[in-house]
């Protein structure tokens, strides 16, 4: 059976959520960022299971859900999802670059990896936030972001 469309309601509530989501893994960068600066090995570790594991749950609920809805609903954002979804996939990459050096001992090349998978993140969030704004074509919307503050900045 194929899965009804969400209403115009609907897809402002998943838009919210998805801010939501975005300030969360923010919070967790600086959780993970707070530990590094501080030389805290394990918490560095613990920290950024979490923020990985966020962040990942994040993006596959915005591939599975939202962004099938979106083409399914407005089928000329293709390419713009498509683009997104790529970053996605560059994003996991990352996370999984950002881990090994961790697991290595190698704190300072994993400050300088993260600080710009977090920098991306926060850019591809700005466009996936103005995105969902003008599908919602004036309805209200997320907070406007503030830019992330890196580890090494």
């Amino acid at each position: 059976m194929k899965r009804d469309l969400p209403n115009l309601a609907e897809n402002a509530i998943e838009a919210r959520r998805i801010s939501l989501e975005h300030e969360r893994i923010e919070a967790l960068y600086a959780e993970v960022s707070r530990a590094i600066v501080r030389g805290e090995r394990a918490r560095v570790q613990a920290s950024f299971d979490r923020y990985h594991a966020a962040l990942e749950a994040h993006i596959s609920f915005e591939e599975d859900v939202c962004f099938d809805t979106l083409r399914q609903l407005h089928p000329g954002l293709g390419m713009e999802l498509t683009s997104l979804s790529r970053e996605h996939a560059r994003f996991r990459e990352d996370l999984g670059d950002v881990r090994k050096r961790i697991n290595s001992g190698d704190l300072e090349a994993a400050v300088a990896r993260f600080d710009q998978l977090a920098t991306s993140i926060a850019d591809h969030d700005r466009r996936e936030e103005a995105l969902l704004a003008r599908i919602r074509g004036g309805l209200p919307g997320p907070r406007p972001r503030t830019a992330i503050r890196t580890v090494a900045g």
